[in-house]
């Protein structure tokens, strides 16, 4: 690499665009927008994106710090959650130390008329695994959760990401 790194920095010099871009002490000003190359343009729709999630991340922290009931507040967060992961359903299942079970407490999207009764206990099924090792599942299929609480429902759902909720070392 150190040998043809020369060579590699003129052919990415001879390949730059000229600037479409002039820093002035007054600011950037767009001198030739038809001078933007393709990655410019995507470099700029990716900072406009990162800024669209984090205006959702910081509204769902919002949300979070008002007094709401589950239901209100998960339908707060599930719908700014949505602009930046889309999701085509979103549950939230509370663990019960005592009964070492996760009862869905609300479920919005495809089959969420069945999530809402699903009860999973420890261990079980992708979300009783999460819950039993704290750890991030993605790609895991729904069915295994249906299956786990004992439900009979075919689910259209393909895949899933699961992530426990831990607050002072206790998973909510």
């Amino acid at each position: 690499f150190v040998a043809i790194l020369p060579d590699l920095q003129r052919s990415v010099r001879h390949l730059a665009p000229r600037p479409a871009v002039a820093v002035t002490d007054g600011g950037t000003t767009l001198t030739d927008p038809a001078a933007l190359s393709l990655s410019q343009t995507e470099a700029f729709r990716h900072i406009a994106h990162a800024h669209h999630e984090i205006y959702a991340l910081y509204d769902i922290a919002q949300t979070m710090g008002v007094s709401l009931g589950v239901e209100d507040a998960m339908s707060v967060i599930a719908n700014k959650l949505r602009q930046v992961v889309p999701y085509s359903a979103c549950a939230l299942f509370v663990h019960n130390d005592a009964s070492d079970e996760l009862r869905c407490r609300f479920a919005a999207g495809t089959d969420a008329h069945v999530l809402r009764d699903l009860v999973i206990h420890g261990g079980q099924g992708a979300a009783g695994t999460v819950a039993r090792f704290r750890r991030t599942v993605v790609n895991a299929h729904p069915s295994t959760d249906f299956e786990a609480a004992g439900s009979a429902h075919t689910t259209v759902l393909q895949s899933s990401m699961i992530s426990p909720l831990v607050f002072n070392d206790r998973l909510v």
